[in-house]
């Protein structure tokens, strides 16, 4: 027995005769009957002061107590109570207001002392529920009260009290005095020393009606308990998923890199393609995120393909005495001139007056006979300032004047190379520009535009600046006109873009660049690719994609650099072969780029000592993903390989060995008869690759870094 409160205890005997809210186990007849008794018998609507005695239940005894023998046995045990006894307790006039909310019996015992005099004020807490006994009973043991310590003692042994006699400050009240006791006075004292911050709470649950509510807590309480073990098991889940992915990562980055550079490479890949997700890449200044018409503004061009034709057959050329011949060019064919012959060309007069254009060649030098000037192009009749234009290499420099108002390069015009140069004029500002290989060499500003100079327009040889010995000595390829300024990011494309093959479907084999190389392939397929549509390469002997008359390709010592996006089935093949024949042979051949028998890329060039320099990369996903490949040369940065926009490998290679006579061939996807004719280098397997590529460009120069990041970012 333990006590709630030791201050405020209220004793009340649980009878069968108590009156229970209509939803207990008791029936409604019982329930009016026993009213009729409480009503009789009430007591005063202040109630007496409780006494609380707390057992111990569990859920079998709930369900007993609804029964009533079960109450007054445990009623007689508690207090001693028998059946011949008399007592009189009075009932709660609100029994339902009292529901049992826990497993715990609360048995109360009231005793409330006979007044006349009712008070009207209710207390503040909830009526004591209580019971009527009609037969008589005695209460043996009753608790026995000490003010000195306010502690709650039992009577001796063997010693009981009548129900109509109580204990009160160590005295016994007689019956004829009261029936009741009320133990309010008595308690007072007892609280003298207490404060009054304990509020003792009632139970609000008969503990019967407990009994049918336990299962919907019991269910609630499992309902929790999964959706905790849920939270707690998606936690572990978690949790362990993201180990399991740090140490894949960490096996796959040691599976695939035979290095520390290329280990970088991967870790370097996989944040480069995280960061893309949700910030936008940011490169530097590049001119390959820009684009053009090339033919816009155009007034004249020539290809000369066997033909002195202008492409836009207005001004076709016409040979002098002395006709110039047709030989191996830059693009396709080219003119041929020879300065001691005097072999020239002559078409109409073109308007150059106070408009602003873009005058670029390619061209190669075979020799100087002449003291001085080789001639290129002119527009000139007299000597009068502003009204002679000629475009010369005087004493090796690229030279624009309009006589007396004139510009040179820096640049010197080497022999046997072929060079791009382009002579520019800004009419707005009177500028006036050299470019060299795309690159500006040297920029000033006339004193006035071009004037009326009305002649006929001459190539190979000018009318009037130091003749008859200005004629021009060597090649001139894909001369342009146009009645326009050409940017200098135009002029760079122009002056090194060798090939640009979209493999679109309106072009899959078509040219897209400046040049218009002449191309061919077999057994190939048009795909869905990382832009627009792709080549998609079978496996075959016979499956590839090759261009031709890629002369840059075949210059010793010049840069150059290969792009392609790639997405193969099977990690082994060619991917990129040069060659002197279209069959893959000739007198060199080499291949550029492929597999090694492990799976990983390899790069590589052959140098002047006839040496292979190799650079090899990761291994490339089999997946739907496709791969930005990036490989550069030039004799200052050596050889370098670039995947997904990360340097994967660099080694240092000064020569470069070009075929120097003869055009080249790049075939993409093979190596046809050079498989095993030509040298592979680092790339042991070699043969026909399966997969698909896109996008493929071939440079004449060296991409830096933010080209790289530029193309991989498109």
């Amino acid at each position: 027995m333990s006590f709630e409160h030791p201050t405020q205890i209220r004793v009340t005997i649980l009878n069968h005769h108590r009156s229970i809210h209509p939803s207990s186990c008791l029936d409604v007849s019982r329930k009016e009957n026993l009213d009729k008794i409480s009503r009789q018998n009430s007591l005063p609507e202040k109630p007496s002061f409780p006494i609380h005695f707390v057992t111990r239940k569990t859920n079998e005894r709930c369900r007993s107590q609804c029964t009533i023998h079960t109450n007054l046995a445990r009623s007689s045990r508690l207090f001693g109570v028998k059946q011949n006894d008399t007592t009189s307790i009075t009932n709660s006039k609100k029994p339902s207001e009292f529901q049992n909310r826990n497993a715990s019996t609360v048995t109360r015992v009231s005793f409330q002392q006979s007044s006349k005099k009712k008070k009207k004020k209710r207390s503040h807490s909830m009526p004591s529920p209580t019971k009527q006994i009609t037969n008589e009973s005695s209460i043996s043991t009753l608790p026995n009260f000490n003010n000195n310590n306010n502690k709650l003692s039992p009577l001796p042994n063997n010693q009981t009290m009548p129900i109509n006699e109580v204990q009160n400050n160590n005295k016994i009240i007689p019956k004829e005095t009261s029936t009741e006791l009320n133990f309010s006075q008595n308690m007072n004292r007892i609280n003298e020393n207490k404060t009054n911050k304990e509020v003792l709470q009632r139970p609000r649950h008969f503990n019967c009606i407990f009994c049918r509510c336990s299962l919907i807590h019991i269910v609630i309480a499992i309902i929790a308990t999964v959706i905790v073990l849920s939270a707690f098991a998606a936690v572990i889940v978690a949790l362990y998923g993201i180990g399991r992915t740090t140490a894949t990562n960490a096996n796959t980055t040691s599976s695939t890199s035979t290095s520390t550079t290329v280990t970088t490479s991967t870790t370097s890949t996989t944040s480069t393609t995280t960061s893309t997700t949700t910030t936008p890449l940011v490169c530097g200044s590049s001119c390959l995120n820009q684009s053009w018409i090339y033919s816009a503004g155009v007034v004249a061009s020539w290809a000369f393909e066997n033909s002195f034709e202008d492409s836009t057959n207005v001004y076709n050329a016409t040979p002098a005495s002395q006709t110039p011949s047709f030989v191996l060019g830059y693009v396709g064919q080219a003119a041929s001139f020879n300065a001691t012959a005097k072999q020239a060309l002559h078409t109409a007069y073109i308007p150059f007056k106070n408009v602003s254009f873009t005058v670029d060649v390619w061209m190669k030098q075979n020799g100087f006979p002449n003291p001085s000037d080789y001639s290129i192009v002119g527009l000139c009749s007299s000597g009068i300032t502003d009204s002679c234009l000629h475009m010369n290499i005087r004493s090796t420099k690229f030279y624009m004047g309009f006589y007396s108002d004139d510009i040179q390069s820096v640049t010197s015009m080497p022999l046997n190379y072929w060079m791009h140069v382009a002579f520019v004029f800004d009419v707005s500002n009177l500028q006036q520009s050299i470019y060299v290989n795309g690159v500006l060499d040297r920029q000033r500003t006339a004193s006035s535009a071009l004037k009326n100079a009305i002649s006929n327009f001459t190539i190979g040889t000018n009318a009037y600046v130091k003749t008859p010995n200005n004629y021009f000595q060597g090649y001139i390829d894909q001369l342009s006109i146009n009645r326009r300024v050409k940017s200098s990011c135009e002029l760079l494309d122009i002056a090194t873009l060798a090939g640009y093959f979209k493999f679109d479907v309106n072009s899959c084999l078509i040219d897209s660049g400046p040049n218009g190389v002449i191309t061919k392939a077999s057994n190939y397929l048009i795909i869905s690719g990382h832009k627009n549509q792709a080549i998609s390469f079978s496996g075959a002997s016979m499956s590839y994609f090759q261009a031709s008359g890629l002369t840059g390709l075949g210059m010793s010592n010049r840069s150059f650099s290969i792009t392609f996006r790639i997405q193969p089935q099977i990690l082994s093949g060619t991917l990129v072969h040069l060659s002197t024949s279209s069959l893959g042979t000739g007198s060199q051949c080499f291949s550029l780029l492929g597999f090694t028998s492990n799976g990983t890329i390899v790069a590589q060039i052959l140098t002047n000592n006839n040496t292979i320099i190799a650079v090899t990369g990761p291994i490339l996903p089999l997946s739907s993903a496709w791969t930005e490949i990036v490989q550069t040369w030039s004799s200052t940065n050596g050889l370098k390989l670039y995947v997904n926009n990360t340097l994967v490998r660099s080694v240092a290679a000064s020569t470069f060995r070009g075929s120097e006579t003869t055009p080249n061939y790049l075939t993409l996807g093979n190596c046809l008869n050079g498989c095993d004719a030509c040298v592979n280098g680092s790339i042991d397997a070699p043969g026909p690759f399966t997969g698909a590529i896109d996008d493929w460009r071939i440079y004449n120069r060296e991409l830096n870094s933010s080209d790289v990041c530029t193309l991989y970012s498109s």
